[in-house]
């Protein structure tokens, strides 16, 4: 994804923890307190199976959906499940080395 539209997506996400401050539900592996701005990012994550920053950047509107939905549903236990019939995963990439390009 390029750097001014994964700029504009972090503003977004912050935002978005702004408004989870406090309503994100206990959890036992974390006493403190939840932190809104990392379990967004953890969603992320576990939707498309990479982090924000490396998604293509034609998943943009996905990205912005899935943080939409963490921001709208703070009580939903499990957001990444929810969210997995309605947005695919990000492909797969494999990584082209040296080796490969010589043998084909």
């Amino acid at each position: 994804m390029r750097e001014d539209r994964l700029a504009v997506l972090h503003k977004f996400i912050q935002e978005a923890a702004k408004q989870l401050e406090g309503k994100l539900p206990d959890h036992p592996a974390h006493p403190y307190g939840r932190i809104p701005i990392a379990h967004i990012y953890d969603v992320i994550k576990r939707v498309m199976g990479c982090p924000a920053k490396e998604c293509s950047g034609d998943r943009y509107d996905d990205l912005i959906k899935i943080v939409e939905f963490c921001r709208d549903n703070p009580d939903e236990p499990h957001c990444a499940s929810a969210l997995r019939p309605y947005i695919d995963p990000e492909p797969v990439r494999e990584i082209q080395t040296l080796d490969k390009f010589i043998e084909e």
